[in-house]
């Protein structure tokens, strides 16, 4: 299991508003690259935020992945992510 956890700096935010957008966990180095302005390659598995920013992913193998937040106005890359 992979499990990530979602916060705010900023006390005002409301952590709810990233609730339900998509994250994706492509193998590394994967077949990641952008065609145009789209992600190429699929994504090994994907789940959304729940309402408590919690980001899980279940069954993962061993192995390095990467990891990609779609949120509202950007995407956020996570690289590095090792599973023993």
């Amino acid at each position: 299991m992979l499990l990530g956890i979602l916060t705010s700096r900023n006390a005002g935010e409301d952590i709810e508003a990233f609730e339900g957008m998509d994250v994706d966990l492509y193998a590394a180095p994967g077949p990641l690259w952008i065609d145009g302005d789209k992600w190429a390659g699929k994504p090994l598995l994907s789940t959304r935020i729940d309402d408590l920013g919690h980001i899980i992913f279940s069954d993962v193998p061993e192995g390095e992945f990467v990891m990609v937040l779609y949120l509202p106005a950007f995407e956020v890359i996570v690289e590095g992510l090792t599973i023993p």
